[in-house]
């Protein structure tokens, strides 16, 4: 995965806190990744510890109060090159798309209930059909969907 200029200077200061806190094969491979990075290229067998380290800053807050706005938009630029980033956003896009399906209809009642901790389902029913969306860590989607409701 490359990595551009402007990249290098936001996660390399990131991977160098996180390497110098961990020790052990996890601290060996930030340290790794702390190269490769540098170098402008990460390996994919370093992309896990890549996809862990913004995870961490995102789920903490830490990125969003230290770099703003912008420098969190580009923390999510990196993300979504990964793996399990573009992953995400792909279910983000699928979901989105689905949704659109909704546009003219009328809204008769949303809910959100709690499937497990940090997994929810919201229910939007609308004057022509239910549809059950599953929200979690690996993203959002369609779980159901009910015609003539």
């Amino acid at each position: 995965m490359e990595i551009d200029a402007q990249e290098k200077g936001l996660l390399a200061g990131e991977i160098k806190i996180l390497a110098e806190r961990i020790r052990g094969e996890a601290g060996d491979g930030y340290a790794r990744l702390l190269e490769a990075v540098e170098a402008g290229n990460v390996p994919e067998e370093l992309i896990g510890y890549l996809e862990r380290l913004l995870e961490m800053g995102f789920e903490t807050g830490r990125i969003g109060k230290i770099y703003g706005r912008e420098g969190e938009q580009a923390f999510l630029r990196v993300y979504h090159k990964t793996l399990r980033g573009a992953r995400i956003l792909n279910l983000v896009k699928e979901t989105n798309r689905s949704l659109t399906a909704l546009k003219d209809q009328v809204i008769q009642d949303i809910s959100l209930s709690l499937k497990s901790p940090g997994a929810y389902r919201m229910v939007i029913d609308t004057n022509t059909c239910q549809l059950t969306l599953g929200i979690d860590p690996d993203g959002a989607r369609i779980e159901n969907v009910e015609m003539g409701f």
